[in-house]
Order: C-alpha cells, then sequence, then structure tokens
C-alpha cells in the first residue's frame, strides 16, 4: 500500500515545482497540462498530480475549463492593478512612517549596498538576483519600520503580479528605472524629506504599465482584464 505521507511529499514536491515553472513563466499563460504527462513524468499516480491541481486552482495558478481541460492561468491586469493601489498606499505610509519617526538611520548602508548590487548584477545579467535585490529592499523598508507583515499584501505572492514583475525585471528599460528610483527613494530617507514620496512611489509602482505600453496587449494571449490601462 502507498505510504500516504509519501504521497503527500510528492503532491508537494510537484505542486512547488509547477508553482516555479509558471511563476518564472517556463509555463506561459494559457499552456494546457495534462495530468496523465505529469503523473507519467515523475513516475507516480496520477492522485497526488490531481490534488496538486486542485491546490494550484484554488490559490490562481490554474484553472479548469469544463471538458476542455486544465491551464496554466491568464495574468488577470485587474488582480495586478487591486495590487499596485493596496502597494502604493502601503509604501507611502511605510516611508513616511519610517522618515518621519527615523526608522530608517540604521539601514542606510544597506540599501546603498542593496542598490550597488542591483547596479552589479544588471551588468552580469542576473536577473534572478535582481529580483530577489528588488525584493529585498522594500522588505528592509517594511521590516526598519516595523510592519514586516504588509509585505504579505505587497503582491510577491500573487500569482498575476509575480509573474507581470518577473516580465517587467527582464526589461532593460524597466531596470535601469528600479535603480533609478531605488536610489531617488534612500536619498529622500537620508534627507529626511517625505515631500516626494508620493511622487517617486507612484512612478515606480506605475513601472508595470511602462512595461505593458511597449506590447500589444490586443493580441497578447497571456492577458486578461485591464481596464486601467
Amino acid at each position: 500500500m502507498t505510504d500516504k505521507r509519501s504521497v503527500h511529499n510528492l503532491e508537494t514536491f510537484i505542486g512547488d515545482t509547477l508553482k516555479d515553472q509558471i511563476i518564472n513563466l517556463d509555463l506561459l499563460p494559457g499552456t494546457k497540462l495534462s495530468e496523465m504527462k505529469i503523473a507519467r513524468l515523475y513516475g507516480c499516480s496520477r492522485a497526488p498530480v490531481r490534488d496538486a491541481f486542485s491546490e494550484l486552482r484554488v490559490q490562481g495558478y490554474l484553472e479548469s475549463r469544463p471538458q476542455v481541460g486544465t491551464f496554466v492561468s491568464k495574468i488577470n491586469l485587474d488582480r495586478v492593478e487591486e495590487i499596485r493601489f493596496v502597494r502604493e498606499s502601503v509604501e507611502v505610509a511605510v516611508l513616511k512612517l519610517g522618515i518621519e519617526n527615523k526608522l530608517f538611520a540604521s539601514k542606510l548602508s544597506l540599501l546603498q549596498a542593496n542598490i550597488n548590487e542591483m547596479v552589479l548584477v544588471m551588468e552580469q545579467n542576473n536577473l534572478k538576483r535582481f529580483t530577489d535585490l528588488d525584493i529585498m529592499f522594500h522588505n528592509i523598508l517594511y521590516a526598519a519600520a516595523g510592519k514586516p507583515f504588509v509585505s504579505k499584501y505587497c503582491g510577491d505572492n500573487d500569482v498575476h503580479y509575480a509573474r507581470l514583475r518577473f516580465m517587467v525585471t527582464r526589461d532593460s528599460k524597466s531596470i535601469q528605472s528600479t535603480i533609478r528610483e531605488h536610489q531617488e527613494i534612500l536619498d529622500l530617507i537620508a534627507a529626511g524629506n517625505t515631500a516626494g514620496i508620493n511622487e517617486v512611489v507612484f512612478r515606480h509602482l506605475h513601472n508595470i504599465y511602462d512595461f505593458l505600453s511597449r506590447r500589444d496587449l490586443s493580441s497578447d494571449a497571456m492577458f486578461v482584464g485591464g481596464g486601467v490601462l
């Protein structure tokens, strides 16, 4: 008899592997997936694959079409805009709180080192590390302001926002904008200046739309929604 713990571990492994492939766009939005083919790939029955698919549907990674099959979900731009709206409000509040109460003083050198490394990895074309550093920059700010939990609301774990961010951080213009705006944010923090926070955060989080404006969304089958564009 198959050990239930082994089946659960395999389900988790398959689910995590598919998540990574979806976030990194190794599996493109709209790709059809087969339980049978994936089970054959891992040399297992269809049960753990079916359970992994079920969990991924709940989390928004997959969607089912009756009598058609299971597909990688398309990037929902309306969902992305909701997250961007929340994130802008959160980041402005965190930055103003931290600047007004001098909560970032001990983190200035760490934040500058983060930006310096972003420049280096951009030159090395190490885009995975660039994405990690981008997330880290904002998490340093949240933690220093005593609000580490707000990162849960900022899209890093949302399949729609995370995939679009993956695409944006593979675009040379967007990468340069990200570095420049991080430096602007740090300069405002160092100067104790909250006056420019709203404007720079607005520009920083609208990089996704600058990127999308350079794509022909009308013929791009990877996206749905997007009334805000």
